[in-house]
């Protein structure tokens, strides 16, 4: 099966996201900061003041945790990719995917790598992109709007078989 397409921003940014919320460093970013605007808030209610007042007295620190999960990560994804896309001309051409039985391959003008399905930690589908990970935190990937929809389960089925027991796919026989 092969792919060829153009990576844009968007989907890039999609991956990314996709990447980061299965990693524990996500995880516990969120487990912190979201205690940290709780324990602000229970703070605030256990005062003995109006709590409301208090809320208001401890809102510059729930705002800041608040802003920080809520747009400080999704932003630094953003700028993350902004600067690969402008400073790695291998973003700037198509890429092509081939999946065949024996290996990953990618491949552009400026680049080619191939991959042996053994190698490959696991594979992981999402709502957007079918991630590959070569490791536990680093995984290419090929956006899910690339593959026509009458491959899809083709697809699946093939990367189910070749990397049997590593996928999380939607809809394979794992």
């Amino acid at each position: 099966m092969t792919f060829t397409f153009r990576l844009t921003k968007e989907a890039h940014i999609r991956a990314m996201q996709d990447m980061a919320k299965r990693t524990l460093a996500y995880k516990v970013s969120w487990v912190v900061l979201g205690g940290l605007a709780v324990l602000s808030v229970l703070v605030a209610a256990s005062s003995g003041q109006d709590f409301l007042r208090a809320l208001a007295s401890s809102s510059p620190y729930l705002i800041v945790f608040l802003g920080i999960l809520l747009f400080g990560l999704p932003l630094s994804y953003r700028w993350t990719v902004r600067q690969m896309h402008r400073h790695n001309r291998a973003w700037q051409y198509p890429h092509t995917f081939d999946l065949t039985p024996e290996f990953l391959s990618m491949r552009g003008p400026l680049h080619s790598a191939q991959i042996r399905w053994d190698a490959i930690y696991k594979i992981v589908e999402t709502r957007h992109t079918i991630l590959f990970y070569v490791s536990k935190g680093m995984a290419h990937f090929i956006p899910k709007d690339v593959i026509p929809p009458a491959e899809l389960v083709a697809l699946r089925l093939n990367l189910s078989t070749w990397v049997s027991g590593r996928t999380e796919l939607h809809g394979a026989i794992r």
